[in-house]
């Protein structure tokens, strides 16, 4: 049985970030796309990695919000 891969894009003026399941799909990679330098990086982290970083990444908006 195959499974279905699904991802999530977003894009910016000069960057593609895409969200999506490793080959094995127990755990994640974010792939970041310079547009114009057709440069990438990946980060590959676990289901509760990802957690962690979204968290993080949240907080980390908040404070930077109410400044």
């Amino acid at each position: 049985m195959e499974k279905v891969w699904n991802d999530r894009r977003i894009f910016t003026e000069e960057q593609i970030v895409i969200m999506q399941p490793n080959e094995s799909f127990d755990s994640i990679v974010l792939v970041i796309e310079e547009i114009d330098k057709k440069q990438s990086a990946r980060l590959y982290l676990t289901y509760g990695e990802a957690k962690c970083l979204a968290e993080n990444l949240l907080d980390f908006v908040n404070i930077q919000n109410l400044t």
